[in-house]
């Protein structure tokens, strides 16, 4: 009986970790998600610095990566190369 309660409370808590974890998982996407928009808005908001300061190819890293991370859609990227 011992070994079967084991059973059954290890069953519980996996459960609820479970659900803790999918809660904290959505939580961090959403707060990922405004942190990105709120770079990409600081990234705008500065662009003329940035391209005082920082050389061409380095700015285009930071698209690059951007892009890949899906902070900037294919169109936004191409608007800012020819916004210059």
């Amino acid at each position: 009986k011992e070994h079967y309660d084991s059973l059954m409370d290890r069953s519980k808590r996996i459960m609820w970790q479970d659900d803790c974890y999918m809660d904290l998982q959505s939580t961090s996407l959403s707060a990922s998600s405004q942190t990105q928009t709120e770079d990409l808005h600081w990234l705008q908001n500065h662009q003329d610095q940035l391209q005082r300061f920082i050389s061409p190819s380095f700015l285009e890293q930071i698209l690059d990566h951007l892009r890949k991370v899906g902070v900037l859609t294919s169109a936004e990227e191409t608007n800012i190369k020819e916004a210059g």
